[in-house]
């Protein structure tokens, strides 16, 4: 090595694998030019060593002008492809070969060139200049192996090092954000003209007041896990310093102190919605959705998918939506976006948004978003940059975005669609099937939308999609059936979860001329109207036979003229003990209609909880069911079986977000509605209200189990042989 002033010259040979030398030198210059001026014959306003090839190291947004210089690994031996994407003007050489000329003024334009090198490394220059207007630097590669990509800071190493005797160069760099929790710590040495036997004293933490605290480790290595191969704290600002112990052989030791650096590591997951009750966000960070429009959407189920959000039923004009806000990433900063949808028309407006970055108004770069464009495709949107994946159909598709900073990659079930560098300025607001600044609604089927702080890769894309990739290959395949044959009916039903139905009402305890009478148990709880006209009975035998066992509940009504709208009719029951709905999936009764009934009544049931130290107050109600037979099959028992879990039509009330809510229910009703204003009378018999749990608890659910039913049977091979016929 030999000195340059204050910096020291690193030779070509010297390799870096494993350091942290993920830095490059530059030189900043200030005039204005028309083509890339000879930099190498003129005096830098400064110098200094970048993270990559950074503009931002300048003091002015034109005239200006930048030289980069670095070592670049080369893996192996081939042919490589060079690129500069760049406003204004640049050059690239390699080994002083000049191999991209992008020179000119001009606005963000890529050119490319390809060299063939060795392995080991090469000398890469970089020289670009900005005149006015937008400024903008690149600079990719490909070669064997290497997919096209912005060459990684890991790849490059500084030509030039700081002459000094404190540590420089720290990996993660001073203020990097997006941090991997499983990194390590790496920077490098003094000069070993100044310090030969250099030690390091190394001090970690996340508490504001570093470096303030007691050493962690001394060692001579330029590396260190500050958890020993444990992650750090996800969304974290840590702190670290280096200080050189110099033992100066024959003299006196000398320590001498690093500068601060930071990092924030990155969360990861930001957020989830499954959509399996409500919006909340599934990763526990409180990013819990908003319904918004006229009336709540509706979580319903899919035959494929489980439970799904369903947008805008009726149309625009239902103006639903999921209103995330914010969630912590902006600008320039990484990210993914991934979901999936299922349109229910191809006919969707211009520009209707279904998942992403969407301000209620906004231009540039503020949105990064999935759109239906103005061709009838659904498109990464970016505003003024639009790229499409397919044209809108009316099946599920799992659409993925992601963006690293530089590039920008967008992938259709799975599979990579395109790439493209660019400069993202997006406000923090993520918005489910809407976009505001077009007044337009997703009319379809959403599910598992999610957001990450960084960008995922194309096989973490992959298997997001495939649920029977069981080895993480990237395929379904005959590996992946033997996974599924090695726990061929494999069954994990805990004994006994399945709860034994309950009871509610089946009217055997009443008597029909002695204690207690029905009316003790079933009440007239409500009455728009007022009318008296309505008898409540006990009924056994035949004509009327009850449905099981001896006894059955006869109840007569007669409405009034009532213009004022509908005329709600309200039968309570009290219920003793109260019941824990969370353990059940499905209300089930016995209704029969008497010929006479007429259409215009219906029938709702409803459900009441009653909290501890809590009003009573309504939990559901579901509705409405006919109050009429068929004429062809009178005089039928009917059961009507109402699915807590999956029915779109239970309106859950207040804070009520579905039947794992409901622990204390203590109460239900039957509402008879007339919604004709005039006098109707009926007759209506009811027998075996019943609880019934039809979902078992598991010991342990197989990767094979895809329907997560404790069986692994031909429901999940049906899974299995979809994904593998459609990735093919």
């Amino acid at each position: 090595m030999r000195q340059c002033g204050r910096w020291t010259i690193v030779a070509v040979a010297v390799m870096f694998a494993g350091s942290a030398a993920a830095y490059v030198n530059y030189e900043y210059f200030e005039g204005t030019w028309d083509v890339v001026p000879d930099f190498h014959a003129m005096t830098p306003v400064q110098t200094g060593l970048s993270v990559g090839f950074d503009i931002g190291h300048r003091d002015q947004e034109e005239s200006f002008g930048f030289l980069f210089q670095a070592y670049i690994d080369i893996p192996e031996d081939g042919v490589y492809v060079f690129y500069t994407t760049s406003d204004d003007g640049s050059k690239l050489y390699i080994n002083g070969a000049l191999v991209v000329n992008n020179d000119g003024t001009h606005g963000a334009e890529q050119r490319g060139g390809s060299i063939a090198l060795v392995r080991g490394s090469s000398l890469i220059e970089v020289m670009f200049f900005e005149k006015t207007g937008d400024n903008v630097l690149y600079v990719l590669y490909e070669g064997p192996g290497i997919d096209k990509q912005a060459i990684p800071d890991h790849a490059l190493h500084p030509v030039l090092l700081p002459a000094t005797s404190k540590a420089c160069c720290p990996i993660p760099h001073d203020g990097a954000v997006s941090v991997d929790p499983m990194a390590s710590l790496s920077w490098l040495g003094p000069d070993q003209d100044l310090v030969p036997s250099a030690k390091f004293d190394l001090y970690f933490s996340a508490d504001p007041n570093f470096p303030e605290g007691p050493r962690i480790w001394r060692g001579d290595e330029l590396t260190y896990d500050p958890f020993e191969a444990a992650e750090m704290d996800a969304g974290t600002l840590y702190y670290w310093r280096v200080d050189v112990y110099d033992p100066n052989e024959g003299f006196t030791p000398a320590l001498n102190k690093g500068d601060r650096w930071s990092f924030t590591t990155r969360f990861g997951l930001v957020a989830s919605y499954a959509f399996e009750i409500d919006p909340s966000d599934g990763t526990g960070n409180g990013h819990d959705g908003t319904y918004q429009g006229k009336e709540d959407p509706n979580i319903v189920p899919d035959p494929v998918r489980g439970n799904v959000l369903k947008l805008n039923e009726g149309g625009q004009g239902d103006g639903q939506y999921v209103d995330i806000g914010s969630v912590g990433i902006h600008g320039n900063m990484p990210r993914t976006i991934a979901g999936w949808a299922k349109a229910n028309t191809t006919s969707l407006p211009d520009w209707t948004g279904v998942f992403g970055f969407a301000p209620k108004a906004g231009g540039g770069s503020n949105y990064f978003d999935v759109e239906r464009d103005s061709s009838g495709n659904y498109a990464l949107h970016v505003h003024g940059w639009e790229q499409p994946f397919m044209p809108v159909d009316t099946q599920w598709h799992h659409f993925a975005a992601t963006y690293d900073g530089i590039t920008i990659r967008w992938y259709l079930d799975g599979k990579p669609i395109g790439g493209e560098e660019r400069i993202l300025a997006t406000i923090d607001e993520f918005r489910i099937g809407t976009r505001q600044s077009h007044n337009t609604f997703f009319v379809g089927l959403v599910d598992d939308v999610a957001i990450w702080d960084y960008a995922l890769s194309q096989q973490e894309i992959r298997r997001m999609v495939l649920l029977a990739d069981f080895d993480h290959d990237g395929a379904v395949d005959a590996d992946d059936l033997a996974a599924f044959c090695a726990d061929w009916l494999a069954d994990t039903v805990i004994p006994g979860s399945i709860q034994t139905p309950v009871a509610l009402e089946d009217f055997e305890r009443y008597s029909p001329d002695g204690f207690p009478p029905i009316t003790l148990g079933w009440f007239i709880y409500l009455s728009d109207s007022g009318t008296t006209k309505t008898t409540i009975r006990l009924m056994t035998g035949e004509p009327e036979a009850p449905y099981g066992g001896h006894k059955m509940m006869r109840f007569d009504y007669e409405f009034p003229v009532y213009p004022q709208g509908d005329d709600w009719l309200v039968l309570g029951h009290r219920i003793s003990p109260n019941r824990d709905m969370a353990k059940y999936d499905e209300i089930r009764f016995r209704i029969r209609y008497h010929a006479d009934n007429t259409e215009d009544v219906g029938l709702f049931f409803h459900g009441a909880n009653d909290p501890p130290d809590e009003i009573e107050h309504e939990a559901f109600n579901v509705g409405p069911f006919p109050t009429t037979d068929n004429p062809a099959d009178p005089n039928q028992w009917h059961e009507i079986i109402i699915d807590l879990r999956n029915d779109e039509s239970i309106d859950w009330q207040d804070s009520y977000g579905g039947v794992d809510d409901v622990h204390y229910m203590n109460a239900i009703l039957l509402s008879v509605v007339n919604s004709s204003g005039q006098v109707r009378k009926g007759t209506l018999y009811f027998d075996d209200i019943r609880l019934i749990d039809s979902t078992p608890d598991c010991s342990g659910l197989p990767a094979v189990d895809l329907n997560t039913d404790c069986l692994v049977d031909l429901r999940d091979f049906a899974f299995l042989a979809e994904e593998w016929l459609r990735q093919n």
